[in-house]
Order: structure tokens, then C-alpha cells, then sequence
């Protein structure tokens, strides 16, 4: 199950996204960013395929699947 975060407060539709897939059986998405073209700067370093997208989110959010211990951990 995804954990949501929201990376930034900016209000604009996201634009840019970059998705990390795994080789893990049951989990194929590692994590999912969405930034808007004034905060793809944020994506720079983040490793996965990158692309431009129809807006639809908002910007600076972000799903990963952590490991299961960490998200008991962050309990």
C-alpha cells in the first residue's frame, strides 16, 4: 500500500513526473513524484524514468512503498 506525502505547499498542477519501478515480487512502483515546472528542480536527483504529463495532480506529491518495518517504525 502507497504512503502519500506532499513534498511541497505549492498550489500548481504537476507537469513533470518520475516513477522508480522494482524488481520486488508484489511491489512494482518503488516511489512515484509529481513536481510542477517551477519545481522540477526537486526531481533532479531522483533516479526512475522521467516524463512530461497531462496536469492532473498536484505538485510536490509523492508516493513510495517503504519497507514494511519502516513504516511500523515511523508508528
Amino acid at each position: 500500500m502507497p504512503v502519500l506525502r506532499q513534498l511541497t505547499v505549492c498550489s500548481a498542477l504537476a507537469t513533470h513526473v518520475v516513477e522508480a519501478r522494482s524488481r520486488k515480487k508484489g511491489r512494482a512502483l518503488e516511489y512515484r513524484g509529481e513536481v510542477c515546472e517551477r519545481h522540477r528542480w526537486l526531481a533532479a536527483h531522483w533516479s526512475g524514468r522521467r516524463g512530461r504529463r497531462e496536469p492532473g495532480g498536484r505538485c510536490g506529491t509523492m508516493a513510495d512503498h517503504p519497507a514494511y518495518a519502516q513504516v511500523v517504525h515511523r508508528a
